[in-house]
C-alpha cells in the first residue's frame, strides 16, 4: 500500500529519525530514560546532546528502525502471522527491560509526532491513519508477547514461593520432631525418676 511510503521518496529510515523520537519519548515520559541500557550515560540536562553521541544509542536506533522497516515489508507482503510471533517475541524480551503496558502508547505518540514533523507536508490524515494501524498492530503482538512472559514470569515466582513455603515447612516439621523427640525423651526420664 503506497499510503505508508513517503510520497517525497524518503525511505522510512530519512522520515523516521528515532534521535527525534527517542526525544519525544523522554518528553512525554522522563523516567523510560531508566529502561535504556545506555540510559545511565545520558546527562538529562542536555539529552538531545548527549544521546545522539552515544554509539550504544546508534545501535539501538539502527534495530528499531529495522525491525520497523521489516514490519512494513511483512505487512505489505501479507506475512501477518509470522511477523506476528516475531513481534510476540520482540515484546517478551521487552518484559526484562522494565517495559509496561502503558509504554506503547507513548512509544506510538512519539513516532507519529515524529513522522508529521519529519513528513512536513506530505504527512496527511490517510498517512496518519494508516500509521496508526501499523502502530497499532506492533504494539498489540509486543503486549501479547509480554502478557505471555508476565506470565510465565508470575507462575515462576509462585512456584519459588511455593517451594520456598514447602522448604519452610519441612524446616518447621523436622526441627518439631526434634522437640517431640526431645519431649519424649525428657518425659521418659522424668517417668523414670519418678520410679
Amino acid at each position: 500500500d503506497s499510503c505508508l511510503h513517503c510520497e517525497s521518496g524518503q525511505s522510512l529510515t530519512n522520515a523516521l529519525p528515532l534521535f527525534f523520537v527517542s526525544i519525544r519519548i523522554f518528553e512525554l515520559a522522563p523516567g523510560a530514560i531508566a529502561l535504556y541500557g545506555f540510559g545511565g550515560d545520558i546527562d538529562e540536562r542536555n539529552i538531545p546532546g548527549t544521546l545522539f553521541q552515544l554509539p550504544t544509542f546508534q545501535v539501538h536506533a539502527k534495530g528499531v528502525v529495522q525491525v520497523l522497516e521489516t514490519t512494513l515489508v511483512m505487512m505489505l507482503g501479507d506475512d501477518m502471522n509470522s511477523l506476528a510471533l516475531a513481534l510476540q517475541g520482540l515484546g517478551a524480551r521487552h518484559v526484562q527491560y522494565g517495559v509496561q503496558p502503558a509504554h506503547y502508547s507513548i512509544v506510538e505518540t512519539a513516532l507519529l509526532r515524529t513522522l508529521e514533523g519529519g513528513l512536513g507536508e506530505h504527512w496527511t490524515m490517510e498517512l496518519r491513519k494508516d500509521w496508526m494501524a501499523v502502530f497499532k498492530f506492533v504494539g498489540k503482538a509486543m503486549r501479547s508477547g509480554a502478557g505471555h512472559e508476565l506470565q510465565i514470569i508470575k507462575e515462576q515466582r509462585k512456584t519459588k514461593e511455593r517451594r520456598k513455603w514447602a522448604t519452610l515447612r519441612l524446616t518447621l516439621l523436622k526441627q518439631s520432631e526434634g522437640t517431640t523427640l526431645l519431649s519424649r525423651s525428657c518425659m521418659k526420664k522424668e517417668t523414670r525418676r519418678s520410679d
